[in-house]
């Protein structure tokens, strides 16, 4: 499977604003994801259904553009009190 170059840096901002300090490969690995999960064939090739956990593993960090930008979005949402589900319970982003 392959991803655009967009694709990769639209999936790495999303997760800066997560609070997530990826960098390019993290952004390719959910652009990725998002590319199977799109498609219902794949969906069904994969076995993935609603009730399955998916895991993304995303080893390099931002580089230094995306890391300030990751900083300052998750400032942000630490003092906006800001959580995300995590095995049915919640921890701060940041």
């Amino acid at each position: 499977m392959t991803v655009t170059d967009d694709q990769a840096r639209d999936a790495t901002r999303r997760l800066n604003e997560l609070g997530v300090p990826a960098g390019p490969c993290g952004g390719a690995a959910l652009a990725g994801l998002r590319e199977a999960l799109g498609d219902a064939d794949r969906r069904a090739a994969l076995a993935i259904t609603t009730d399955r956990v998916l895991v993304l593993i995303s080893t390099q960090g931002a580089v230094e553009g995306d890391r300030a930008r990751a900083a300052r979005q998750c400032q942000h949402q630490a003092r906006a009190g800001a959580q995300i589900p995590l095995s049915g319970r919640s921890r701060p982003l940041c």
